[in-house]
């Protein structure tokens, strides 16, 4: 089971028809046709693509529908302006998808303009922080999972960075950060805000409003937004390390290994999508000859272990902790629930191959902080380089 992104449409009326197909498609898995019927049906009668569209096109990754398939199904409803006005990372996602000579067919744009979404780079943009500004905006993420904070804190430091502005995060930390262990032990003074002058002007900046501008960007400013998350990460990697091994967590020594990460809990509701065992079964047995070791990670121990028994009961460890059972909510999480989060997270930025799809925020997290990370294509993960992004 792998993940996918988001909605391309926050209220998009399709959203609960996808989760009756996706509940059908399990159901299916053996036999889909009916499932994939009532998808090519979706894709093909809405009047803008939702959901179902990123499904689509995973699916044919996978697969499961043919080129010819999408030119029929996709074809009406993707001109380039309407893939223009999709964000940035949904246009990754389609473009990583179908690949560029299909997406060039689909849409009738440039091969070379195709490309760039395969292509891309974090070597040729930078943004520099030094400037004169004359406002500070103060930001508040929204209550969330443990990286998707920080993924949304680094959103809001890099807008801050492109308008020129101050960044200031909301020092108060009950309304966005209620996890037992507090921000700043975990995360030092990376976050910190330089001293505010008292003439100057602070506007608060809604989280929504962030998302939305560098999700709206060209592909030149995402460059420069992959330079900045990638030194942001190392600092961020550093810090958390030394606060596990502060708690006397053991060392971490994955460097040659190959890492399955599943994500459980809320994403197996709607974002986790199965993918046919022959696909699945050729990564596994790439990696297990590629790498020293397999490890299997989750979130729930129950999902690796079900996993390790599947594929490779002899072939496969799952170094999940048993006592973990599920995605970690801010309101109930433990001690212990943060430190599996963070050791999580080092296990992942420091292997050599991942099979992890990085629409879970700690897989993109740590792939970030990966620079060893191997660049391989695998069959199964369409989007590994989206964890560049």
């Amino acid at each position: 089971m792998l993940q996918f992104g988001s909605a391309l449409y926050k209220d998009d009326p399709q959203n609960s028809e996808v989760t009756n197909f996706l509940t059908n498609f399990r159901r299916e898995i053996n036999a889909p046709e009916s499932s994939l019927n009532q998808l090519r049906e979706l894709v093909r009668t809405s009047p803008k693509p939702g959901q179902s569209l990123l499904i689509y096109v995973r699916l044919l990754f996978w697969g499961y529908f043919s080129p010819d398939d999408a030119l029929i199904d996709i074809s009406n409803i993707l001109s380039v302006e309407n893939f223009n006005q999709l964000g940035a990372f949904e246009r990754i996602e389609i473009a990583t998808c179908l690949g560029p000579q299909l997406l060039s067919k689909l849409i009738q744009i440039d091969i070379s303009d195709a490309k760039n979404y395969r292509e891309f780079t974090y070597e040729k943009f930078v943004v520099k922080g030094q400037f004169e500004n004359d406002e500070v905006w103060c930001y508040s993420p929204p209550p969330t999972g443990f990286f998707s904070i920080v993924e949304n804190i680094l959103l809001a430091k890099f807008l801050c960075l492109l308008q020129k502005k101050t960044f200031k995060l909301d020092d108060n930390f009950h309304k966005w950060w209620r996890y037992p262990v507090h921000f700043n032990e975990l995360f030092g003074e990376i976050f910190t805000s330089e001293k505010i002058p008292a003439n100057k002007p602070v506007k608060y900046l809604p989280w929504n409003i962030v998302r939305d501008i560098v999700s709206k960007t060209s592909l030149d400013i995402l460059n420069a937004f992959s330079s900045f998350k990638k030194e942001e990460y190392k600092k961020i990697k550093y810090q958390l390390g030394n606060w596990l091994t502060g708690i006397g967590e053991e060392a971490i020594h994955y460097s040659e290994s190959a890492v399955f990460y599943i994500r459980g809990g809320d994403k197996l509701v709607l974002e986790t999508m199965p993918l046919p065992l022959h696909v699945i079964e050729k990564d596994f047995e790439f990696l297990i000859k590629a790498s020293e070791c397999f490890k299997v990670l989750s979130d729930d121990y129950q999902l690796a272990q079900n996993f390790k028994e599947k594929f490779g009961p002899d072939k496969v460890e799952n170094i999940t902790k048993k006592i973990f059972n599920g995605y970690f909510v801010q309101s109930i999480a433990t001690i212990d629930d943060v430190r599996a989060i963070v050791r999580n997270y080092m296990i992942l930025s420091s292997v050599k191959y991942s099979m992890s799809c990085p629409s879970s925020n700690l897989v993109n997290s740590a792939h970030w902080s990966n620079e060893k990370l191997a660049s391989i294509q695998l069959h199964s993960t369409p989007l590994l380089k989206y964890a560049y992004l």
